[in-house]
């Protein structure tokens, strides 16, 4: 599987600033973190697959009060899967979601990296559904605490 540390640094995580934000907004700022990325090879087309209309691909986890929002497309815009997140512990109102959502990650993909994407969700999803492990995510005060955290958790420790 691949390594959250290859898709992540702390120059591709975003911990929110103050006051309410609207979901284009939300994943705009998430998206944005890619432009420099080395695997991007055509941001525009990237951006262009990236953003949210109706409807945003949001859920609610079982057992949480919070939901995730994980836009991705599988395009040949990169050369490589890339991966931003945005952090915003008031939550943001997506149409269509019923709780909050708290977290975006955005990932690009090429075509063939379709099994290390599921394993990256799949991962992201059960390190989200442990209440212990999320509550340091989200009381994490840096993006460097935050990529600890998640690369901890990937270790198994």
């Amino acid at each position: 599987m691949i390594a959250i540390s290859s898709l992540l640094s702390r120059d591709r995580i975003l911990l929110e600033g103050a006051g309410p934000v609207s979901p284009e907004a939300a994943v705009t700022a998430v998206v944005g973190l890619l432009r420099t990325n080395p695997h991007v090879i055509s941001w525009e087309k990237l951006a262009s697959g990236l953003s949210v209309g109706e409807k945003a691909p949001c859920a609610a986890l079982r057992g949480c009060e919070f939901a995730v929002c994980i836009p991705h497309v599988r395009t040949d815009a990169v050369s490589g899967m890339v991966m931003g997140m945005g952090r915003f512990v008031e939550g943001v109102r997506f149409e269509g979601c019923p709780v909050p959502v708290r977290y975006i990650f955005c990932i690009g993909l090429p075509p063939a990296m379709n099994a290390d994407y599921l394993a990256v969700v799949g991962l992201l999803t059960r390190f989200l559904r442990s209440p212990g492990r999320e509550m340091e995510l989200q009381q994490a005060e840096s993006a460097e605490h935050v990529l600890e955290i998640l690369v901890r958790f990937q270790a198994g420790i």
